[in-house]
């Protein structure tokens, strides 16, 4: 029986040789900032590095400044692209002129964010969530589970009972259960002595009793998005 090796690069995408596949590789992860104004038709350049792009973004919004225009930016990296001009990063002071670097730190998470498609998780927010609740877990045991996940770039994360406090970034229509499900899970943050804050199948908190009988609720997993700054 013949094999064939195939290659495949962080995204997921198939190559037939690994030349292939580093060139692809290199390719997504540059930095390509692509400027234009009314002056200028349009400048693109590529950096290999975060910094590289940004020091390119600086001196082109002085520029503008110096000239009295708008530049218009386009940043493009891992195939995401955040487009803005230089009014949104521009602080102006009397006398001189500021870049808001917090801004630009903001654009370029943007652009290096990215998610994957991972069998049995869907992303809400900043967290990969569970698609299905493990039913029938006292809350310790729900504390206690964990599962492996390998991402499409072949490293490994944890998913595990999320706190409550990470749940609540999760907007509420996307941390309920399914419309057809009764049972609620729990999160690993306790309440008080006796008992623990869980999910209702609509997406409220509740605190429920966890004593060692108590395995009405169930256990759902999740990780933070590992794509993400």
């Amino acid at each position: 029986m013949k094999t064939k090796t195939m290659y495949v690069a962080d995204d997921g995408t198939p190559f037939n040789s690994m030349k292939e596949c580093i060139a692809y590789e290199k390719s997504m992860n540059k930095y390509v900032v692509i400027y234009k104004d009314e002056e200028i038709h349009q400048v693109r350049r590529e950096f290999d590095n975060e910094p590289s792009a940004k020091r390119f973004i600086s001196n082109s919004l002085h520029d503008c400044y110096e000239d009295n225009i708008l530049g218009n930016f386009k940043l493009v990296h891992c195939g995401k692209t955040v487009e803005f001009n230089s009014d949104e990063l521009s602080k102006f002071v009397p006398a001189h002129y500021n870049i808001d670097g917090n801004k630009l730190n903001e654009i370029f998470q943007l652009a290096v964010a990215r998610d994957a498609e991972i069998p049995g998780y869907t992303l809400h927010g900043d967290y990969y969530l569970a698609d299905e609740v493990i039913t029938n877990k006292t809350w310790k045991e729900a504390c206690e589970m964990k599962e492996v996940i390998t991402l499409p770039n072949g490293k490994t994360v944890i998913a595990r009972t999320l706190s409550k406090e990470e749940l609540e970034t999760i907007p509420k229509e996307e941390r309920k259960i399914d419309e057809n499900g009764h049972w609620w899970y729990w999160t690993r943050t306790p309440y008080d002595s006796s008992d623990a804050w869980g999910v209702r199948y609509n997406g409220d908190f509740n605190d429920y009793n966890f004593d060692s009988s108590n395995d009405s609720g169930g256990a759902r997993l999740g990780f933070k998005n590992p794509f993400a700054n």
